[in-house]
């Protein structure tokens, strides 16, 4: 490579940091806040995986009950947000616990609970909100440092089921592999007070 090029490449790389830098971090294609909640200035879903949407799918939500921490399963629709703050604009972040806390004010305004309030490697907090009829469940969980926290919200709901059993195919299937097999236990002892009595499985086919 020439040496008069070397000088022309730094400077064409300074230039495209400092642009990119510039430009910040924007939302991915398609990728919105929750109706919700609104988010936390700066942060942005930029990355591949700050959006995941399941239509029936669980989670296990820290709760604390009589001063003891346990999980409460929620099944429904899930979504995960995972978001970035945009270190671009040269402001300092908000705190893990500044996030903690302006979602748990916003769930209480709207008549929300607050089930779990955590400090351990992550701040974490559980919230419900019961509104129209519809119970969501969220946990924000954040590093000490909020640079980036995640918002799951799963709102409770039945499943849709799409499979149906068939008593007549249920029928036929049995009817096809044979006779069933019955199986009956049995126990005996052998006449000493201390012995455990001893069982035996007896089977037999059924026509």
């Amino acid at each position: 490579m020439s040496r008069g090029l070397v000088p022309v490449l730094v400077v064409i790389l300074i230039g495209s940091t400092a642009m990119a830098q510039k430009a910040g971090l924007q939302d991915r294609a398609g990728f919105k806040d929750p109706g919700l909640f609104t988010r936390m200035p700066g942060y942005y879903l930029s990355g591949p995986s700050s959006l995941k949407e399941t239509q029936y799918d669980f989670y296990e939500f820290w709760v604390k009950e009589s001063n003891r921490d346990r999980r409460e399963r929620v099944e429904g629709h899930k979504v995960v947000y995972y978001s970035y703050f945009d270190t671009s604009v040269g402001k300092s972040h908000p705190s893990g616990l500044q996030i903690e806390r302006n979602y748990q004010e916003a769930a209480v305004k709207i008549g929300g609970q607050v089930f779990y309030d955590g400090r351990d490697a992550y701040n974490t907090t559980t919230l419900r909100i019961t509104r129209d009829g519809q119970e969501t469940w969220a946990e924000i969980k954040s590093n000490g440092d909020g640079l980036a926290y995640y918002l799951t919200l799963v709102e409770r709901k039945a499943m849709t089921q799409d499979v149906v059993a068939s008593a007549d195919s249920l029928r036929s299937g049995l009817e096809a592999s044979g006779p069933m097999l019955k199986c009956r236990a049995s126990s005996s002892t052998s006449g000493k007070p201390t012995s455990s009595p001893s069982r035996s499985l007896h089977c037999s086919r059924s026509l």
